[in-house]
């Protein structure tokens, strides 16, 4: 099998790159090339030339911000991504079952074989359509996903979603989102809407436990508007999945839907910019199977 590392030198406040002479040696063992990325446009131009170039696996050493990246440029290829988690949440490796310990997770990356995971997609109102791997979503997660970028790597670790909330809170004010589904149709103010391929985001948030990124659907999670108190204590419950059942949150799984706002969002795929949200909307959509991932 043609082998490529790929590395984000940045991934994790630098905690890759301290790591390197590890990735290298790893990469020299079974004879496959190294390279460092200089951005993330750079991720996803380097993974494009990899499937040009043969390459059957690229072996990403990063956090959810570069696998994100690198699965822009494999999205419906046939060259697989394996995943060696250094960022600080991981969601991504977690929905895959990556180990968290950095030699199982080698090993995994090198020797475990390559499943079909679906990816979600979003068309903007400008035409392009940008593909995701654990989610999209706009609101109050967007908001705190831009927060969270701005400190990346300075300040809270897998809880930087956390204090991300209690920052943004002061000043949120709930959109009046437009939400088309599958089942139905939602319209009205809300805190958050989130479009989940996997079962969490944020580090570890479990914000849709039921979500399974091979079963061709995602899951929408919508929370109505509540008090500040309420959502702080939602939060809270979402790391453990307690949030299910609440009177304000509902939960929908479908394989396409539209989403709107009455106001300017940002959007957020797998915690990155995806532009913005406005009263033009994006449609949200699910491509089965349209990533080759290795993982348990």
């Amino acid at each position: 099998m043609r082998i490529r590392f790929l590395v984000n030198p940045a991934a994790g406040a630098g905690r890759a790159l301290r790591s390197v002479d590890r990735w290298k040696a790893a990469a020299a063992f079974i004879f496959a090339p190294i390279e460092f990325s200089q951005g993330t446009d750079d991720l996803a131009a380097r993974a494009r030339r990899a499937v040009k170039e043969g390459v059957e696996r690229i072996v990403a050493v990063g956090g959810d911000g570069t696998f994100h990246h690198v699965l822009r440029g494999l999205a419906g290829s046939d060259c697989e991504l394996a995943l060696l988690p250094m960022g600080t949440g991981n969601d991504l490796a977690a929905v895959a079952g990556v180990p968290r310990h950095w030699r199982r997770a080698l090993q995994m990356a090198i020797e475990a074989p390559a499943r079909p995971f679906d990816l979600g997609e979003v068309a903007t109102a400008l035409g392009k359509r940008i593909p995701f791997g654990v989610y999209c979503g706009s609101g109050l997660d967007s908001e705190v996903s831009r927060w969270a970028r701005e400190r990346r790597g300075r300040e809270g670790g897998r809880f930087v979603y956390l204090l991300g909330a209690l920052a943004v809170l002061r000043s949120f004010r709930a959109p009046h989102l437009t939400v088309e589904h599958d089942a139905g149709r939602f319209e009205g103010p809300a805190m958050l809407a989130v479009a989940a391929n996997g079962d969490r985001f944020g580090g570890g948030m479990r914000v849709a436990p039921q979500a399974d990124p091979r079963d061709g659907k995602l899951d929408l999670v919508l929370a109505r508007e509540v008090s500040r108190g309420a959502l702080l204590g939602l939060l809270l419950k979402v790391y453990f999945g307690w949030h299910v059942g609440h009177p304000a949150i509902e939960l929908v799984r479908t394989r396409r839907l539209r989403i709107a706002s009455d106001r300017p969002l940002p959007l957020a795929l797998d915690g990155e910019d995806g532009g913005e949200l406005g009263p033009r909307g994006v449609e949200i959509s699910v491509r089965p199977g349209a990533l080759r991932l290795v993982g348990s």
